[in-house]
């Protein structure tokens, strides 16, 4: 049971994590400040499950069938969703990212 719940606490936080760096999105990348974000968000949260789940049907998940509630999301995906959204945060908050597309050549990096 302990596991399990670590495991939620993980899964909860990657999910703040995401909800952090959409905020930067719209704050430090310089050509979508002010703008509708939605559609980045939503590119970005599904070049991340590619790159975590790269073995899975994602069209599987959709609406209330979310991978992270999946038997998928396992400590290993946990971690490494953990870690691609900080990296992704640390150079936002470093001002590196130029642009969008910038933003998306070191978002497909990732690994």
């Amino acid at each position: 049971m302990v596991v399990k719940e670590k495991m939620l606490t993980i899964r909860d936080e990657g999910g703040n994590d995401f909800k952090a760096l959409n905020a930067l999105t719209d704050e430090k990348i310089p050509d979508r400040v002010g703008k509708n974000n939605m559609g980045l968000y939503i590119y970005t949260a599904k070049v991340l499950k590619k790159k975590i789940f790269p073995k899975v049907a994602l069209s599987d998940y959709t609406g209330r069938n979310n991978i992270w509630n999946s038997k998928h999301a396992t400590s290993e995906a946990l971690n490494k969703r953990d870690d691609y959204e900080k990296k992704m945060m640390t150079l936002l908050e470093m001002n590196v990212v130029q642009d969008w597309n910038h933003f998306k050549v070191f978002l497909e990096q990732l690994k």
